[in-house]
């Protein structure tokens, strides 16, 4: 985890983060456009358990659902450019004043990470349902959702929120130390 954290301090710059922050922002207008007739989709429900995926998709409908397959490929590249930008953020306000950068950085670099895989996961797990969901219309069957995919889609779902506001948080408050250790020269 050091060699990784020590990895972003390197390669971090504030270039990366503009460019970064514009790939970020193209993503969501992306997002925006694709989801545009939807009421909701699965990235936008709260702190949820499984059965919430089924009731999102059973308000999207078929049309709908047929409208969110393009926003969930895109959505599973999504989590590396977020981690990255994240990572790099906070590489560059903490590795500049910190006294312990090596030792504090290699583990806050690993959340936008952990916040990542916890995305896949999810991504991943709606993809399978989809999938799921799909071939049982096909065969004319009524589409029951497999318990253990509802399971890790929730887990998956509710750790990358869970992970993704401790982050955010401190971001802030390392943007705070930031800000006043460069006030303070």
């Amino acid at each position: 985890m050091k060699k990784l954290g020590q990895l972003f301090v390197r390669n971090a710059t504030w270039r990366g983060v503009a460019v970064l922050g514009v790939v970020f922002v193209a993503f969501n207008v992306l997002f925006a456009i694709l989801g545009q007739d939807l009421e909701q989709t699965p990235d936008t429900l709260g702190f949820v358990g499984g059965q919430a995926l089924v009731e999102c998709f059973a308000s999207m409908g078929l049309n709908g659902i047929e409208a969110y397959q393009p926003i969930a490929l895109f959505d599973l590249s999504y989590p590396f450019v977020y981690a990255t930008l994240l990572s790099f953020l906070l590489a560059l306000l903490r590795g500049t004043h910190a006294v312990d950068a090596e030792a504090v950085i290699g583990r806050r670099m690993m959340l936008p990470w952990l916040a990542a895989v916890a995305d896949w996961i999810e991504n991943v797990s709606v993809l399978r349902y989809m999938d799921e969901q799909s071939y049982a219309v096909f065969m004319g069957a009524f589409p029951e959702p497999s318990e253990s995919i509802l399971t890790i889609w929730a887990v998956g779902h509710n750790l990358k929120w869970a992970v993704l506001a401790l982050v955010l948080v401190l971001v802030l408050v390392e943007a705070v130390r930031f800000r006043k250790a460069r006030l303070s020269r």
